[in-house]
């Protein structure tokens, strides 16, 4: 076989894999998903107000090692999917610890956005990883398939977040 016809062969087998792929997603791809925030800022009345928002989450479940970059296993959600997100306009979730079953961890980091927000500025951080943020996230896998994440946390400016996210099943 020439080279270049080698080179056909190869580009031919990646594009059936990723078309494969693409009509076949892993279970936690695109998964119905909605969000609640409610927020609370004592101290700078930075937050004050609850958002919520419902579509599909691009990643929403425990991702395993093989398919993570960082070559752990984590429990992941990133929402929304769409272009055209609500009041939530982006929610990132990751924890190493809510995996292979386990179904509390105080270490986590948990980031989201708003779009129009009752909340000044647009972006809340937790990262229970860092000194002075502290919280605990729960992690609920119903019989169902559904998974409900809830958040509960203080960062170091002493905004608190309750937060609560369920994934349904594919369709």
């Amino acid at each position: 076989m020439t080279p270049r016809r080698s080179l056909l062969v190869i580009l031919a087998i990646a594009f059936t894999a990723s078309s494969i792929a693409a009509q076949n997603p892993q279970p936690w791809n695109f998964r119905p998903m909605s969000a609640r925030a409610t927020m609370s800022s004592p101290v700078s009345k930075r937050y004050n107000g609850t958002m919520q928002y419902t579509d599909l989450a691009k990643v929403c479940g425990e991702v395993p090692a093989d398919h993570n970059m960082a070559g752990v296993a984590f429990f992941i959600i990133e929402f929304p999917d769409s272009e055209t997100p609500g009041e939530i306009s982006n929610v990132s979730f990751s924890s190493k610890e809510l995996v292979g079953g386990k179904t509390e961890s105080t270490k986590f980091m948990l980031n989201l956005s708003f779009k129009k927000p009752p909340v000044s500025p647009v972006m809340f951080v937790l990262d229970t990883n860092r000194t002075g943020e502290t919280g605990t996230a729960t992690l609920v896998r119903a019989k169902d398939g559904s998974l409900t994440l809830t958040v509960k946390g203080t960062n170091d400016f002493s905004e608190s977040v309750d937060f609560v996210a369920t994934c349904k099943p594919r369709p």
